[in-house]
């Protein structure tokens, strides 16, 4: 007594789930609709009628803990062919050959 908090933890619910336990309930995790009237009569307290729009707290699990992702890696593309003077007169002589044949059909 004095030392009240509004703070649900380890020890109100152990003693929640023997409170239930001694008067016949199903040990929950909750202080159900049974155990808040079983306390109330034991306190002598007339509760107000809540709102009919209000629902009682519903207890939530934590979120599972998400599995690992596995890392793909893209394989390492081959390096592009060194230029050589051979190869880069094809390149040149090919891009000349794409340029006239656009050049000739009206294409600028």
């Amino acid at each position: 007594p004095g030392k009240e908090t509004t703070y649900f933890g380890q020890k109100t619910l152990t003693a929640v789930r023997k409170y239930q336990a001694v008067q016949g309930f199903v040990p929950a995790n909750v202080v159900g609709v049974k155990t808040r009237a079983a306390l109330n009569k034991y306190l002598g307290v007339t509760p107000a009628t809540p709102p009919a729009s209000q629902t009682p707290a519903k207890t939530t699990t934590p979120p599972a803990t998400p599995k690992p992702v596995k890392t793909i890696t893209a394989p390492t593309p081959a390096p592009a062919p060194a230029i050589t003077p051979n190869n880069q007169r094809a390149m040149v002589q090919t891009l000349d050959n794409i340029l006239k044949a656009l050049q000739g059909s009206g294409n600028k």
